[in-house]
């Protein structure tokens, strides 16, 4: 898919006024922007500021992560969602 096709996507916006994705993504300061189909990366793009293999903090992202990531052996059975991290994280015993 061609860059400026991804780009140009309309997208629904709070405001009700019309946009697309180039304008997300430079309206919210967006570092890095990937889309995966099939586990193949299809689109990236990043800012002049930012690349590919640049150290990036995530903060609150990485809570939604490690959600998804849990959720996978929760369903299985494997983790007990009402267990002690300190059970499976031991790296963390002692830290509060």
């Amino acid at each position: 898919m061609r860059e400026w096709a991804v780009l140009e996507v309309p997208v629904a916006r709070f405001s009700g006024y019309p946009g697309s994705v180039a304008d997300v993504l430079r309206e919210t300061d967006t570092d890095a922007f990937l889309v995966v189909n099939d586990g193949v990366i299809v689109h990236e793009i990043y800012p002049d500021t930012v690349g590919r293999n640049s150290r990036h903090l995530l903060m609150s992202v990485t809570k939604s992560f490690v959600g998804v990531v849990a959720g996978i052996p929760a369903d299985r059975g494997i983790l007990d969602l009402d267990g002690q991290i300190t059970d499976h994280v031991r790296e963390v015993v002692g830290f509060g």
